[in-house]
This record gives C-alpha cells, sequence and structure tokens, in this order.
C-alpha cells in the first residue's frame, strides 16, 4: 500500500512536470507573438534570444529535476524491497516462534502423561513440598542461629 501512494505521487510530479513544460511553451509562443507585433525587429531579435536562453535553461532545470526523481524513485523501489523482505522474514520468524511454542507445550502434555501427573496433582505436591522446603530452612536457620551464639560464647 505504501508502494503505491509513493508511486503515485512520484508519477504526480512527472506530470506536473510535463504539464508545466507544456504551458510554457504555449505561453511563451503566444507572448511571443504579442511583442513581435508591438515592437521593433532588433528589440525582437534580442528578446527572443534571450527567451530562448532561459527557456533552454528551464528545460534543462526541469531534466535535471526529472532525473532527480528517477533517481529517488529508484532508491525508493530499492527501500520498499528491502522492507517487504524484512517484513517476510518477521512473518517467518512468528510462525516458527508459534511452532516452537506449540511444540513445547505439546513436549509438556507428553512427559505430564507419561509420568502420570495430572495439573491438579502438580499443584498439590508442590504446595506440600513448599512447605516442607519452609519448615526446613526455619530449622536451619534457628539451628545456625544456635551455633553462632554458641561460637561467640565460646570465643569471647
Amino acid at each position: 500500500m505504501i508502494t503505491e501512494i509513493l508511486t503515485s505521487y512520484i508519477k504526480l510530479f512527472e506530470l506536473l512536470f510535463q504539464a508545466l513544460e507544456r504551458l510554457y511553451t504555449h505561453v511563451d509562443k503566444r507572448h511571443r507573438r504579442i511583442q513581435i507585433v508591438k515592437s521593433p525587429l532588433g528589440e525582437t531579435i534580442e528578446k527572443v534570444e534571450i527567451a530562448q536562453n532561459h527557456l533552454s535553461d528551464a528545460i534543462e532545470a526541469i531534466s535535471l529535476i526529472k532525473e532527480q526523481a528517477i533517481d529517488e524513485r529508484h532508491k525508493l523501489d530499492t527501500l520498499l524491497e528491502e522492507v517487504k523482505k524484512k517484513h517476510d522474514e518477521h512473518t517467518q520468524a512468528v510462525q516458527e516462534l508459534e511452532t516452537a511454542q506449540d511444540l513445547l507445550s505439546q513436549n509438556k502434555e507428553n512427559l505430564r502423561s507419561v509420568l502420570g501427573i495430572s495439573p491438579a496433582r502438580e499443584r498439590i505436591i508442590g504446595f506440600f513440598s513448599g512447605v516442607a522446603a519452609s519448615i526446613v530452612a526455619s530449622g536451619l536457620w534457628l539451628f545456625g542461629g544456635f551455633l553462632l551464639e554458641k561460637v561467640k560464647s565460646l570465643l569471647g
């Protein structure tokens, strides 16, 4: 969608430059005809030469702008291709991640079924092992405190 918008934007500039070139040519011809009728021949020739110089400068400027627009369009096309490649890589990585998560979930379920552990039983075992670990840790804390008091009394 971005590609289409940017392509349309660049085409719009190209059409605008072509229309300006045609309009300038048309207005210039009409203006020269009016000037030729009103002024003497020498002044008219001089003005024609000046107008030709200005016109050739304008045409050169328009062609430079057109070349720059074409170069920018090529750069834009290259960038858009890179963005599309990155998007495709991202999509592929997301699919691989989803596949890996599905496999991990299946492996967990298979391990639980092989060990015969249901989620409810797993929670109960986890709860009681946590309580037991807490009791053991409290006992070690008390015993460590008691042991430190004995060491202090022997040293002090």
